[in-house]
């Protein structure tokens, strides 16, 4: 069970991926389409809104410079969602070298960290955290979103007591504030607090809370509910009860599917497959999913979750009696494992030499990461909150050495 719970950091930082949306305006109004499209990243699955960029494409120059810049992160939104990372990664730096509102920026820099950490640039994740600081006490309701990566980036180096207040805070900011898809994913992300914990009971509640409150927001955000379900089938898992399991799990990789989510389809396969595996039952579609993920996986060069997939491969043929052939992928999750240690795909297991934390104080005072003309303003960095910014992000400032224990963590 220790890959399926390190599993469900990457996984909640994958679904991270999907940011704001709007009700539509006028019809012909340009405004009402950027909006729509927002609209649709959330409800609707990524052809959709693919589909509504490519109709407003014609129409592109009549849209404001902050327009266009909204429809752009939406389409690489989408790239990162469909598994192309590596281009929305360079897609999303480039957009962060152009002026931007703070609160676009904020949401900006937490997909851009959240990609950047799935693929294991880990020394770009902590830079992009720290320099998102200075924007947090003018973004509005997107700060709640940036603290959650927060969270789950020192959750990753072990700085479990500073993840969980990073958490709270955002879960306080958000039951502030008037937006119900940063309270979605701050309760999405408590959930995750838990289960990293091992308290699978709170982990259970949050939930549950989850897929309600991300059931509402923004008339349904299908991701996050799907990763809700497959964070209940972890939950029932680690309960020792595989056939409640299986419920949760189908019903996510379905939710998954008619999204055209495919790095969520290949996670929640292999969960779908591991209480399969435990139950005895339908033991053919268990190879087929973990087979389909071992490939997808390996084609994302992630091999922490190739590593996964091959374990579950391996108790799968000792299910059925087959020692040679589990002892192949043993082999083959052994070599997984190797390749994450001498590719430093892991996280770094601790704080670098000469990380920094920045406190409120501070975050005024040092220079911002976007041009010129949209620099925070000083009086903003000190308002917002007594202690809503302290011991905010980490600088890193030295290559990270990668870690590796029998843990498998999703990419």
């Amino acid at each position: 069970m220790c890959g399926l719970r390190l599993a469900s950091l990457i996984r909640n930082a994958l679904l991270a991926l999907l940011m704001a949306g709007a009700p539509a305006m006028a019809a012909g109004d340009p405004e009402a389409k950027v909006r729509e499209i927002e609209r649709l990243a959330i409800t609707a699955p990524v052809a959709e809104s693919n589909a509504k960029i490519a109709e407003l494409a014609p129409d592109m120059g009549t849209l404001t410079p902050g327009q266009r810049q909204r429809v752009e992160y939406v389409r690489l939104r989408n790239l990162a969602i469909v598994g192309d990372q590596a281009s929305a990664l360079t897609g999303l730096q480039a957009l962060l070298q152009q002026q931007l509102p703070a609160p676009l920026r904020v949401r900006i820099y937490a997909t851009a960290t959240s990609i950047a950490a799935n693929i294991g640039q880990w020394k770009l994740a902590y830079q992009w955290l720290n320099d998102s600081l200075p924007y947090l006490p003018t973004a509005g309701d997107d700060a709640p979103r940036m603290l959650m990566t927060a969270s789950y980036l020192n959750g990753l180096v072990g700085e479990d007591a500073l993840s969980r207040e990073f958490a709270t805070k955002a879960l306080h900011l958000a039951e502030q504030g008037r937006d119900a898809l940063s309270l979605c994913r701050a309760v999405a992300g408590m959930a995750q607090i838990e289960e990293h914990a091992q308290d699978y009971a709170a982990a259970g509640r949050w939930r549950m809370r989850q897929i309600e409150d991300c059931g509402l927001a923004g008339a349904g955000d299908n991701l996050f509910v799907g990763g809700a379900e497959a964070g209940m089938g972890k939950v029932e898992m680690e309960r020792d009860n595989p056939s409640a399991a299986l419920g949760w799990y189908r019903s996510a990789l379905a939710r998954f599917q008619r999204a055209g989510y495919e790095t969520g389809i290949q996670d929640a396969g292999i969960g779908l497959a591991s209480s399969q595996i435990a139950l005895g039952e339908d033991l053919d579609q268990a190879r087929t999913l973990l087979q389909n993920s071992a490939v997808y996986f390996r084609e994302q060069q992630a091999s922490l979750a190739v590593e996964e997939a091959e374990r579950q491969l391996a108790a799968l043929a000792e299910r059925e009696g087959d020692a040679s052939l589990a002892l192949v992928h043993y082999k083959n999750a052994m070599a997984a494992a190797v390749e994450t240690q001498e590719n430093g795909a892991g996280p770094p297991d601790r704080l670098p030499a000469g990380a920094v934390l920045y406190p409120s104080e501070a975050a005024a005072d040092r220079p911002a990461a976007g041009p010129a003309g949209d620099r925070p303003a000083a009086d903003h960095a000190q308002s917002g909150g007594s202690g809503c910014w302290s011991r905010a992000a980490l600088c890193c400032c030295c290559w990270w050495r990668c870690w590796w224990s029998c843990c498998a963590l999703r990419a």
